[in-house]
């Protein structure tokens, strides 16, 4: 009898156990998060700086995309998934570059040819052909993205950090590098990325007034499960990234549940 009693207690734990999987499971697949990877900095002497990779280490990136069959999606089919609630499968990406820096057509476009991997560019005009610490693009070299299929998005007129600037010049930086962009690219310019991640929740209403379909921050969006198009948190990746564990870590589609939030402002 006490046999008997053990026996049913295990297979009711073995049920009950297979049910907390099983919903598990389901609530895993219904609040899978598309990991966007951001970069800046693709640099040889990258000597582990926060915001640059190796053309080594990224090449190592690109590389653990496709061998582990990684559906890279473009930032369009991102946020038109998001817009309308769609689930994406497991194991869905999309990759960014910030700030127009020369060295990402230098050093991360031949890799991203190589591997037939589909990325955004966010820019800022004004910034086009200076040198400060670092060269910025060109308009022939941004075009020359445009003509690899590569979306290009605003990163404003110069990269001003919005929740810190007048109203006026917030509609500047955000309406007038749409305006640019689209007149010179003679295409839509549907993304924008908040320089350093900041925004406001007037910024946003004047993102939606610009006519930008999704706008994306860095890990300071409020809402960890990015269902807010105007606010897509995103994950840097640099050449601290140095493992394939690391890597899968950061592509597990929950990274946001765990890491630090910051203030959007």
């Amino acid at each position: 009898m006490n046999v008997m009693r053990a026996l049913r207690r295990f297979l009711f734990l073995m049920c009950l156990l297979a049910l907390l999987v099983g919903a598990g499971g389901y609530w895993l697949r219904a609040n899978y998060i598309v990991p966007v990877m951001m970069y800046h900095h693709v640099l040889p002497s990258a000597s582990r700086r926060a915001d640059s990779v190796s053309p080594e280490r990224f090449e190592m990136h690109m590389s653990f995309l496709r061998k582990g069959d990684y559906n890279v999606i473009g930032l369009d089919q991102l946020v038109a998934g998001l817009s309308s609630g769609r689930r994406f499968p497991f194991k869905t990406v999309a990759v960014t570059f910030d700030d127009g820096y020369q060295d990402n057509i230098d050093h991360a476009l031949p890799v991203l040819r190589k591997h037939r991997i589909p990325a955004a560019f966010f820019v800022s005009p004004f910034k086009f052909g200076r040198v400060e610490e670092f060269a910025f693009m060109d308009w022939p070299q941004i075009k020359a993205l445009q003509r690899e299929g590569m979306i290009i998005g605003s990163h404003g007129l110069e990269q001003r950090y919005l929740p810190e600037i007048t109203e006026r010049e917030q509609e500047t930086e955000i309406f007038d590098s749409k305006r640019l962009l689209e007149a010179e690219l003679a295409q839509r310019i549907d993304f924008y990325a908040y320089p350093v991640g900041g925004f406001t929740d007037r910024v946003k209403a004047k993102i939606k007034a610009a006519g930008y379909l999704g706008a994306f921050t860095t890990n300071r969006g409020t809402d960890r499960f990015n269902r807010d198009v105007y606010e897509i948190n995103r994950i840097r990746f640099s050449d601290r990234d140095d493992s394939e564990f690391i890597l899968w870590a950061k592509l597990t589609g929950f990274y946001n549940l765990f890491r630090e939030m910051k203030d959007p402002h």
